[in-house]
């Protein structure tokens, strides 16, 4: 792995979201679930995109999956 992406780092919104997307849930599920708006999960998702270089929910649930993202942030708070 690189050096920047072991330094990538999340908010706690981020990987609210980044989970709901793994376990395959929807922008309205996500949203009901961390009580925002259907547009701030889709705010949240862009920015996802942008950060971990992804185009699309499949490839950021692939990403962080594959990397073990949503662990190792987990281990550092």
């Amino acid at each position: 792995m690189a050096d920047d992406e072991s330094s990538i780092q999340l908010t706690e919104r981020e990987r609210e979201i980044l989970r709901g997307v793994v376990e395959g849930k929807t922008n309205s599920q996500i949203a009901e679930e961390v009580l925002v708006s259907v547009a701030t999960v889709k705010f949240h998702l862009g920015r996802l995109c942008k950060k971990l270089g992804q185009s699309n929910r499949t490839g950021l649930a692939t990403y962080a999956m594959r990397e073990g993202l949503l662990e190792r942030n987990r281990s550092r708070e």
